[in-house]
């Protein structure tokens, strides 16, 4: 009978430890980044740029996720949306910046966007960068 109340007892803990647990991953989704200074920015973008390849599109979403900035950014060509929590700002531009798996080769992203839609694409710390233009 012991047993099964302990057992009972550290079964119903589960839940709750589940979602302590849970709670940091919620959490970081988004960035530090307070959302009132990115006003500008909330909303759904297009930005296109000229590649090697040809022609790139990248759909951005910008939003407010509790008083913090959220983004997911991402195109087909380069293997769809991806969450982004590293966003700050330089001076009036909005700064993402993320990883990409080009290839099986990890690489980082600047993804740059300016309120008047000028937009940049720096990929690994200047190795190859884009410039193009982004639209809300």
């Amino acid at each position: 009978m012991k047993t099964i109340l302990r057992t009972l007892r550290y079964t119903s803990l589960l839940p709750v430890v589940a979602l302590a647990a849970a709670l940091p991953l919620a959490a970081s989704a988004q960035s530090g980044l307070d959302a009132s200074e990115a006003q500008a920015f909330i909303g759904d973008w297009s930005a296109t740029f000229e590649s090697p390849q040809g022609e790139l599109v990248i759909d951005i979403v910008i939003a407010d996720a509790a008083g913090k900035v959220m983004a997911t950014v991402g195109s087909e060509m380069l293997g769809g949306m991806q969450l982004v929590t590293d966003i700050s700002k330089s001076g009036d531009n909005l700064v993402m910046r993320y990883e990409i798996d080009a290839q099986g080769q990890i690489a980082p992203v600047a993804l740059t966007l300016s309120p008047a839609g000028a937009a940049t694409m720096d990929f690994a710390d200047g190795t190859f960068v884009m410039e193009g233009t982004a639209t809300k």
